[in-house]
């Protein structure tokens, strides 16, 4: 093999070996890498602004080494870890662990509120998916991080609006229960209507009772003109403590107790004392529940005047309900006259949405008389009673001990209120016909026993009360309305609970596998051992003629031409290289060579003609010498 051949050979060889040698020390670090983190479930420490990377396997096969890193996100991990966190802070029993494959997310659903059951974000792990770089697992990862936590945020302002929408269920819930409780009672009050009004003594009134609807106003608005004492409230505080009765003893209230301004809110009752010839109007609005034979009634005005009054001082405590239907409770401490009687008139008109006042003049409008006490006790004969209906027509209900009697008045002629005075049914207690609400709401049906009815043409109406002992106070109360004629109408609709659905979110790992192939260690090539090069052998001069024995005369000889020295050759350049070292091909310049032709090649001709040159000199040097001998 050639010099240059062998030198490419060795360069070839070198890039081998150090390529090789690279690939060893990148498996090396691998390796190291490896090592260091075999047998942990912690990923190595890098900048924690970027991917991490993790060797999780490495195999070898002949030449080829496959490597598998798991790569993980510092987005990704912060969006799983907010999930997590957001669980335990609502108090969600069981960590999710963002290695762990079974995330059924079925926890404790309760949170720090027991009555609010929020669910808790379902993250579950997928399988694990396989990228070709680091980059592209990195990708994926930040693309998931910012779906979960997008649906992380969104589930937040679900939960804080679906408590919002619980907090006003919840008080929509208790309403609803407190409006069905009512209902009911409307409904069965209204059966209870019908049934009685089959049975009415004045059959010919049976119809026009649906004419006006006047129950039930809560909403009402009033404006109070022709007061000019009104009960301080903190005064009314005191008294409201007291006995039913006593609340009305106009003895109990000393100057100080009134006030010339008004001190209520138009949606309260107002407390006021009233002197004989007062005349008070409450005008009504923001009507919401009331018409006449379908015209939408939006006021009602009424008018009190004080006719009469049991006390001395000829004075009267009243109280004014807000709601027009439940009118009024007066009353005041009785005298030693036992003719004395509180006396009101009343006088209600009603007017239509333009303000236009309705004629009620045909009798198709009809009040009720209710809660006409009559009780015997120690309190003495307590006796309320209508008087001076006019033109107005009595309505009498079957299972009522209300009557219209001999003297014009409308009244119950015996004990109402006590069965074991001779009543029928008791009208105080839980189920009693004059149960009422503090609101004036009549409770039950039963309360029709306590009451009649008329006929109303827009004409005023007296009501009184009498009887009662000296010091014992005397007061009545009493609601104009048109009975138990309106409909219950539809049922309150019970409030929709408010619902949060459950959300979930999902994720896999990304893990990168990357292949290197390590090259074949080359074979250590053997040089060729070079031939050794040929030593020339002279060629052999002949031998000179033997000269005769008798010589003839010689001539002086011409001094033979001295040859000049032949000059060697210049041989190729030519290395050859052998295991140890280079050996040149060897040389010899002899001194004073005659030129010789150039035949054959190069290295041969010069030996040739080295050697010719001294066989020639040699012969030339003998005869020469044998010539001088025989001169």
């Amino acid at each position: 093999m050639g010099k240059k051949k062998l030198q490419q050979y060795s360069l070839l060889s070198g890039l081998a070996v150090a390529s090789f040698a690279a690939t060893q020390v990148a498996a090396d670090e691998v390796t190291d890498v490896n090592t260091n983190t075999a047998g942990t479930d912690q990923t190595t420490e890098v900048a924690q602004s970027g991917p991490q990377v993790k060797v999780i396997d490495q195999t070898t096969e002949g030449n080829t080494t496959t490597t598998t890193s798991e790569v993980t996100s510092p987005e990704l991990n912060s969006a799983v870890a907010s999930v997590n966190s957001y669980n335990e802070t609502n108090n969600q029993s069981g960590k999710v662990d963002q290695d762990s494959n079974n995330n059924s997310g079925k926890q404790d659903a309760n949170s720090t509120n027991s009555s609010v059951v929020v669910p808790p974000v379902t993250i579950t792990e997928n399988e694990t998916k396989v990228y070709d770089t680091v980059e592209e697992a990195d990708a994926a990862n930040k693309v998931q991080a910012e779906a979960i936590q997008n649906t992380l945020d969104q589930y937040q302002k679900d939960v804080a609006d679906y408590k919002e929408k619980l907090a006003n269920y919840n008080a929509a819930q208790e309403k609803y229960i407190a409006d069905k409780a009512a209902y009911d009672e409307k409904v069965k009050a209204y059966n209870d209507y019908q049934e009685k009004v089959k049975a009415l003594v004045s059959p010919e009134n049976a119809e026009v009772v649906k004419g006006l609807i006047y129950n039930n106003e809560p909403n009402a608005v009033v404006t109070i003109d022709g007061v000019d004492q009104y009960v301080t409230k903190e005064a009314q505080e005191q008294h409201v403590q007291d006995e039913i009765l006593q609340q009305f003893n106009t003895d109990k209230y000393p100057e100080e107790d009134f006030t010339s301004e008004n001190p209520y809110a138009s949606t309260e009752d107002a407390w006021f004392k009233m002197n004989v010839g007062d005349t008070v109007t409450a005008t009504y609005t923001n009507l919401e529940n009331s018409d006449y034979l379908g015209t939408k009634i939006t006021k009602a005005v009424a008018t009190y005047t004080l006719i009469d009054t049991t006390s001395d001082d000829g004075t009267a405590i009243a109280k004014l309900y807000h709601d027009p239907t439940k009118t009024i409770f007066i009353g005041a401490q009785t005298s030693d006259d036992a003719s004395k009687k509180i006396q009101v008139d009343i006088h209600i008109k009603f007017y239509d949405e333009n303000g236009n006042l309705i004629n009620l003049s045909d009798n198709n409008s009809v009040l009720s008389l209710s809660s006409l006490n009559h009780w015997t006790t120690e309190y003495g004969d307590h006796v309320e009673k209508v008087l001076n209906i006019g033109d107005s027509k009595f309505v009498k209900f079957n299972d009522s001990s209300i009557n219209l009697n001999a003297d014009g008045a409308i009244y119950s002629p015996t004990e109402n209120q006590y069965v074991a005075n001779g009543a029928e049914i008791n009208g105080d207690g839980e189920d009693g016909w004059d149960k009422i609400n503090n609101d004036g709401e009549k409770r039950t049906a039963s309360s029709v026993y306590g009451a009649a009815a008329m006929t109303y043409s827009g004409e005023p109406f007296t009501i009184s009360a009498e009887g009662n002992n000296a010091e014992v106070p005397t007061a009545i109360w009493f609601a104009v309305n048109s009975f138990a004629t309106q409909e219950p109408g539809p049922a309150p609709e019970e409030p929709e609970m408010p619902k949060l659905s459950a959300v979930s979110v999902n994720y896999n790992k990304a893990i990168v596998r990357t292949t290197a192939t390590t090259p074949e260690e080359p074979e250590t090539p053997t040089p060729e051992t070079p031939e050794e090069p040929e030593t020339p052998t002279p060629e052999t001069p002949e031998e000179p003629t033997t000269p005769p024995e008798t010589p003839t005369t010689p001539t002086t000889p011409t001094a033979p031409e001295v040859p000049a020295t032949p000059k060697a050759p210049t041989p190729e350049k030519t290395t050859v290289a052998t295991a140890k070292s280079e050996t040149p091909a060897p040389s010899q310049e002899p001194a004073k060579a005659q030129a010789l032709p150039s035949t054959g090649e190069t290295n041969s001709y010069g030996v040739a003609a080295f050697g010719a040159g001294i066989v020639a000199f040699s012969a030339l040097t003998l005869l020469g010498s044998r010539k001088r001998k025989e001169d």
